[in-house]
């Protein structure tokens, strides 16, 4: 078991469910793991431009979702083995995000990255999200002057 994680034993303590890991809701075990799992659910909020997460999913039925994919959406292993149902890809998230995503809803949190291996993941994504986003600047005529522009002199312009 890891060294750093909590329970919560007050009865009657609220939890939110469409946020909460799996082992949090159904054994209150609190972890790294268990916030990466939320991590992932805040990443579809942030890619589907605030969608709200397991829209027409009861409260009540997620887990069993989760854990046996009641609809359409299954996410299964390398291995072909369903491992239950999770969110569709946003229209807006490319298939890396996407797959960190499925990474963070691992139902085994032992195999859900720690924060440190999504800051690995997560920063040459977001460096050629911006070397994209630079590139189609220039090709629409709006010119971004950094330190990077010089005059042939070594004049630095911006």
């Amino acid at each position: 078991m890891e060294d750093n994680y909590y329970t919560v034993s007050t009865p009657g303590v609220p939890l939110p469910i469409k946020w909460t890991a799996p082992e949090a809701m159904e054994k209150k075990l609190f972890s790294e793991k268990s916030d990466v799992w939320s991590f992932g659910v805040v990443m579809f909020e942030l890619f589907s431009r605030g969608k709200e997460p397991y829209i027409g999913w009861p409260p009540k039925d997620i887990m069993q979702h989760l854990h046996q994919g009641l609809f359409h959406f299954l996410f299964c292993s390398v291995e072909n083995e369903c491992l239950g149902e999770r969110l569709a890809c946003p229209a807006e998230c490319s298939s890396d995000v996407y797959d960190l995503m499925l990474q963070c809803w691992n139902l085994d949190r032992a195999k859900r990255p720690n924060f440190l291996q999504l800051h690995h993941a997560i920063k040459p994504l977001a460096e050629r999200e911006e070397v994209d986003a630079r590139r189609q600047d220039v090709q629409q005529g709006d010119y971004v002057l950094d330190e990077a522009c010089y005059e042939s002199n070594g004049t630095t312009y911006g």
